[in-house]
């Protein structure tokens, strides 16, 4: 968790795509990360973990359900 803690503190914005290799749904998001990245550059750095290899991570930055940190 504290190199994904250092890549979120870094100052410049960041786009995690959390996934996980058994959920299908997640494979299209592929293609949308490169559209973001084309017009962004670098400006942004566009982050991917596995939820199962980084469920520590995946608890501690949960979105939208009242635990763990927002990342907003």
């Amino acid at each position: 968790m504290n190199a994904f803690q250092q890549l979120i503190g870094s100052g410049q914005p960041v786009l995690v795509d959390c996934t996980a290799t058994w959920f299908g749904p997640a494979k299209m998001m592929e293609p949308v990360r490169e559209q973001v990245k084309k017009p962004l550059g670098g400006r942004i750095t566009i982050s991917q973990f596995d939820m199962d290899t980084s469920a520590h991570t995946a608890t501690a930055y949960t979105h939208g359900t009242g635990r763990g940190k927002s990342l907003d």
